[in-house]
């Protein structure tokens, strides 16, 4: 087997335990909130879509990534309301989807000050496409392929957060609740806050992610400045614990437009430490559109 052929089974390898053992962890996190916490549902002015597309160290095959997910905000019944769609493709062998809907209830305690809970359940699907994978002559002299298999189990995650009207919130969360035995619960902390500096035109959110997952644990820290349409940010993701990438770190740049009530945003991660470098960091876009309500100024459109 030639060396390429090596690189390219031991990649395909480290891919699928990776993808067992860890979730996708995306670098716009205000564009995917209830992917962090349920309880986010429904957190927007009336209803809101939101796309995701992520493609993860393009140079190593890529590990590429869709998210597909629309809210609802039920302010007479103080609840909110949402549907996820996940896909990824760690090789062209394996498909993964994940299909959630998402319950989420605001209860007021104070004046402008709430605390949410949210659940959601569904579907998560695993696809393992064998009869793509034909061995080379040396490990099996009859070209065997080794089979599809499809395994789908039901998925819940919980969550929680505290808000202050518009302006701060801090949320818990576990996700795969029914599922440790496949993919361990990924527990997430998660805070994003906006401050208002000149009427709606110049706003500053600060955010932070905490996520833990099978002995990984990830800290994403970062900040989007908006004037107007316009929006330019940055974010430090840092590898706490695993051994494997714990050396590897990663700067996030973003930066968006607001159209016709469209938020279109493009983020590129640099990749520095170990062999992280080699993989040519990841690509991420984000297509948001809240409908009816592009006009009511930045803050009332809960970009935490």
């Amino acid at each position: 087997m030639s060396m390429k052929k090596i690189v390219m089974v031991v990649t395909l390898m480290v891919f699928s335990q990776m993808v067992g053992a860890q979730d996708v962890c995306f670098s716009q996190n205000h564009s995917c909130q209830m992917y962090l916490n349920p309880s986010l549902a429904g957190n927007c002015e009336g209803s809101r879509l939101a796309l995701n597309y992520r493609n993860q160290w393009p140079s190593m095959g890529g590990l590429q990534t869709m998210n597909l997910c629309f809210d609802q905000n039920l302010e007479a019944a103080k609840s909110g309301v949402g549907v996820q769609v996940i896909a990824y493709w760690p090789s062209k062998i394996q498909n993964y989807y994940d299909i959630k809907l998402y319950y989420a209830y605001n209860l007021q305690v104070a004046d402008e000050f709430f605390v949410r809970a949210g659940i959601g359940g569904g579907l998560n699907i695993n696809q393992f496409l064998g009869s793509k994978a034909t061995l080379p002559d040396n490990w099996s002299d009859n070209h065997q392929s080794v089979g599809d298999s499809t395994i789908v189990k039901p998925d819940f995650s919980v969550g929680f957060s505290f808000c202050m009207e518009d302006v701060f919130y801090v949320g818990v969360s576990a996700d795969h609740v029914t599922l440790q035995a496949d993919n361990p619960v990924r527990y997430v902390v998660s805070t994003g806050a906006n401050f208002n500096l000149d009427s709606d035109d110049f706003v500053v959110s600060p955010s932070a992610v905490f996520i833990r997952q099978n002995g990984y644990s990830l800290l994403n820290i970062g900040a989007v400045v908006r004037y107007q349409s316009f929006e330019v940010g940055a974010g430090y993701n840092a590898n706490l614990t695993n051994e494997m990438m714990k050396n590897i770190h990663s700067l996030t740049l973003i930066g968006g437009i607001t159209m016709m009530g469209v938020d279109l945003r493009y983020s590129y991660d640099i990749v520095f430490g170990g062999v992280g470098v080699k993989t040519h960091g990841a690509h991420e876009i984000s297509v948001v559109y809240c409908f009816g309500g592009y006009d009511n100024g930045y803050r009332n459109r809960k970009r935490w």
